[in-house]
């Protein structure tokens, strides 16, 4: 079974979201990501510009769409 590509990247989106909101409650200088550490403050700014580009994504997922037909 494959999933629609908008539940996807809505998905996506709120797992960004949700580490989002992990890193602001806690806030630290550093971050571990995956063994290496990483400004907090660059992280953030690379989810924020991901979450971006996800809400964009969304929007021209979701619609509307506009179809042209030419002739009679």
């Amino acid at each position: 079974m494959t999933v629609p590509l908008l539940t996807q990247l809505q998905t996506a989106r709120d797992q960004i979201a949700a580490l989002i909101v992990q890193l602001t409650a806690s806030p630290s200088p550093n971050t571990n990501l995956q063994g290496r550490s990483i400004e907090t403050g660059t992280y953030l700014d690379q989810l924020l510009g991901e979450l971006e580009e996800l809400d964009s994504a969304i929007q021209r997922a979701s619609g509307p769409f506009c179809v042209v037909t030419y002739g009679q």
